[in-house]
């Protein structure tokens, strides 16, 4: 799974993306679905909160 944040008023959509990934990377790279969220969850000091990406994979 991957998330994904698109720049404003972007049009793509998780077919277009995995379309456009499929020649990119190697099979075992491809995510199997592409969630695509506002913006990443941050912690107090600005980093990626990796452990609410966590809680979001796990409720997907």
């Amino acid at each position: 799974m991957a998330f994904v944040v698109l720049v404003p008023n972007s049009k793509l959509t998780e077919t277009v993306l995995l379309g456009w990934l499929k020649p990119q990377i190697a099979r075992y790279q491809m995510p199997k679905k592409i969630n695509i969220i506002d913006q990443l969850p941050m912690t107090k000091i600005g980093k990626v909160d990796r452990k609410r990406l966590t809680q979001l994979y796990l409720s997907c």
